[in-house]
């Protein structure tokens, strides 16, 4: 299937640089078809552990589709399909969030502990800019007095061990 890319998708394709790739396109536009031969090449021709690919969409239904496409691969089987981190980026932040609590922001927030003098203030305004991508809007909407509360209960969560 390689020979029905144009030479920008075949650039992405192949693309080793350092730098992450960002595929950018309107709809229609070929981005499921060359995320797919993306994961195919990195797995078959560059030896790519499946556990070191995260591709983030900004559907579920992209991300089951990627899922069921690659399924379809000969070399490509359940097991390795499960161990790539393939969802939304609002499925990846909770699962982050789940697993890491407030560590994971202050990670995400230049490596600032929150514990730490002025960490605290830092790692509030890192969640009130990033409200909308952590999942706080709509009817999970949280107001900017109550981001403390927020963090305070997952580092509450975490410490505890609870399931979020």
């Amino acid at each position: 299937m390689v020979n029905s890319l144009n030479s920008n998708q075949l650039d992405a394709v192949r693309y080793c640089g350092v730098e992450p790739l960002v595929i950018d396109a309107g709809p229609g536009a070929g981005k499921t078809f060359v995320l797919v031969e993306r994961v195919k090449f990195l797995l078959g021709e560059c030896g790519v552990d499946p556990e070191s690919l995260l591709v983030i969409t900004f559907t579920r239904k992209a991300a089951e589709e990627l899922k069921l496409r690659l399924r379809g691969e000969d070399f490509i089987s359940d097991d390795m399909i499960n161990r790539m981190q393939i969802s939304t980026i609002h499925s990846f932040c909770y699962k982050l969030l789940s697993e890491y609590g407030s560590e994971a922001l202050s990670v995400l927030a230049d490596g600032v502990d929150s514990r730490d003098d002025g960490g605290s203030e830092l790692l509030n305004m890192f969640v009130r800019k990033h409200m909308g991508d952590l999942g706080f809007r709509f009817e999970y909407y949280v107001p900017n007095f109550m981001i403390d509360n927020v963090i305070d209960k997952f580092d509450e969560y975490t410490t505890f061990g609870v399931d979020t």
